[in-house]
């Protein structure tokens, strides 16, 4: 999947290299995508600061997740995908519930950008980084800060390695 600054995101066929599917909206931006770990729906993040979800199947829109007030800087999936993180430059990180759209909680505590996030590999944890300068070790199950760790000037991307 590709996406652009010119209101489109292609889906494109590895083995043949056509474009399965182009995901368009009107005078929209559409960046960073994210593929839910079944394979059945990507997330784009736009430049009006929400996510739109869609379907791989068709292509289609089937939800828009709006609650940032700025750029959405990172939005994936959970590894069971039932919930969904974006983080943005707002300072906020929000999980989402991926059956009803509905926000589980915002994750405040970073008071710059927030850069990046990730998932524990079971997905009752979750990590921001920011240009704060710290990680922060959120909890799935009710929102709280459970750490953060400092060292860098600011944080551009995390890896988590739980095993």
């Amino acid at each position: 999947m590709t996406t652009s600054d010119d209101d489109t995101a292609i889906i494109w066929s590895v083995q043949t290299g056509e474009q399965v599917y182009c995901l368009e909206i009107a005078k929209t931006s559409l960046y960073k995508p994210s593929l839910s770990n079944d394979s059945q729906y990507i997330l784009t993040a736009t430049s009006d600061y929400t996510v739109i979800v869609w379907r791989m199947e068709d292509g289609s829109q089937c939800m828009t997740l709006a609650a940032h007030e700025d750029d959405v800087t990172t939005s994936l999936f959970s590894p069971k995908d039932q919930i969904i993180l974006t983080a943005s430059k707002d300072i906020k990180a929000i999980l989402w519930n991926f059956e009803t759209g509905e926000q589980l909680f915002q994750l405040i505590g970073h008071n710059l950008c927030v850069n990046c996030a990730v998932f524990s590999k079971d997905g009752n944890i979750c990590y921001t980084g920011s240009n704060d300068l710290s990680c922060r070790i959120w909890s799935t199950i009710n929102g709280q800060c459970i750490g953060i760790l400092k060292g860098h000037r600011k944080i551009t991307s995390l890896y988590v390695d739980d095993y």
